[in-house]
């Protein structure tokens, strides 16, 4: 193999393919520096939290607005009520903690949101 084939094979080399280092003399050669990879980076990781975090809390309020329906039989001018509260209390909170304690305090149960079943996540106070 001459010089001209083994840097045309070089090029075809997929990404998924090349070693770090390849990678990253690539990037370089190309005129990206250490600093935008990085930057790039974080934006992106900001990104998908951003929507990550809003398809949560999207799908969130719809199952607590379908499970009050489901449930307690709660038409549009309940549900939408019982809403717009939890948004004040979400809202106003300084912190999950602080709202996963005073569910604690005032409805006698547990929410851990670090078990991994949802039977487990939500436990009655004892005593």
């Amino acid at each position: 193999m001459n010089r001209a084939q083994r840097r045309r094979a070089q090029k075809a080399k997929p990404w998924a393919a090349m070693t770090p280092e390849q990678k990253t003399a690539s990037l370089f050669k190309n005129g990206i520096t250490d600093a935008d990879v990085k930057r790039s980076y974080e934006e992106g990781f900001h990104m998908g939290y951003q929507r990550g975090l809003e398809y949560a809390v999207k799908t969130c309020y719809a199952g607590f607005a379908l499970a009050m329906n489901d449930i307690l039989h709660f038409g549009q001018t309940r549900v939408m009520r019982v809403l717009r509260c939890a948004d004040k209390k979400i809202v106003y909170a300084l912190s999950s903690e602080e709202a996963i304690d005073e569910v604690y305090e005032k409805l006698k149960f547990r929410l851990d949101f670090n078990a991994p079943m949802m039977d487990e996540r939500i436990v009655e106070k004892d005593g």
